[in-house]
């Protein structure tokens, strides 16, 4: 009998010696994997219209560049990197404007949109000019796109666009996009790019850049009236959206016209 548990004893080291074996192979028995997670980064690069032709570049943690990513036809673009790169500053150029942004968060994959905003998010996050800095952007410059520091980025700039019609929940790199194009309806954010290179002027855009290097979004221009239509199918672009139309009991044409009290009853409010 001793004889037989003995021999049972050697053969349960044999299997976990084996097993030992077989899990240090496969990367080790806590659910480590040797292979590499990538995250696609994609969004659209813009200003009123779209970078359309032009092209994106990453500078990227621990070294890791990117070069002549295409931009499409409506300002999309996308490419992949391994994730443990993140983050990324990004730079989008059509040969005649460049701007920049930065990637938020991880996971399998991430909007960074490329804009005039972003790239006041940017100068104010890294306290530089991205001009200035994105060729050789250091490990210290970004470590600065931490959560904490582009959470307060974004929360300064929507203050100084205070005065402009923000699309919901509105943050400037990750809020979709949808550039004006031909057969192709630009949405809220494209409508507020419209509206601030409007207010520009003669405001320069790169004097707001390196006031936000300073450390503070400057104070940006008024939005301007927004315009009436020239036509009236301009009217139904112009003025898409939700109206409520309310009828009061002030004045004669109410209280006599009988068909539009029936559809709209005095005192009263529809969406429309």
């Amino acid at each position: 009998m001793r004889h037989h548990n003995k021999y049972h004893y050697g053969s349960r080291l044999a299997c976990i010696s084996v097993l030992g074996l077989l899990l240090a192979a496969c990367g080790g028995s806590d659910g480590g994997t040797s292979g590499s997670l990538s995250t696609i980064i994609s969004g659209v690069a813009a200003t009123g219209a779209p970078l359309a032709g032009g092209t994106v570049e990453l500078s990227c943690k621990d070294g890791l560049k990117k070069a002549g990513i295409t931009i499409g036809a409506t300002g999309s673009w996308s490419t992949t990197v391994p994730t443990a790169n993140l983050p990324c500053a990004v730079k989008a150029s059509d040969g005649t404007s460049t701007y920049y942004s930065f990637t938020v968060g991880n996971g399998s994959s991430v909007v960074t949109n490329v804009t005039p905003l972003t790239t006041l998010n940017l100068a104010n996050t890294l306290r530089a000019v991205p001009d200035t800095v994105f060729a050789g952007l250091s490990a210290t410059d970004l470590a600065k796109l931490n959560p904490a520091a582009i959470t307060a980025a974004i929360d300064a700039l929507k203050a100084a666009l205070g005065s402009y019609a923000l699309p919901a929940n509105f943050n400037p790199v990750t809020t979709l996009r949808t550039a004006a194009t031909t057969g192709q309806t630009g949405n809220d954010y494209d409508r507020l790019l419209d509206q601030f290179k409007d207010a520009l002027g003669a405001t320069s855009f790169d004097s707001l850049v390196s006031d936000a290097a300073t450390g503070t979004v400057p104070a940006l221009p008024t939005p301007p009236r927004t315009p009436g239509a020239a036509g009236l199918a301009d009217f139904f672009t112009a003025f898409a959206g939700e109206y409520t139309l309310k009828v009061t009991d002030v004045g004669a044409e109410g209280n006599n016209n009988a068909t539009v009290t029936a559809l709209l009853p005095l005192n009263s409010a529809r969406t429309v």
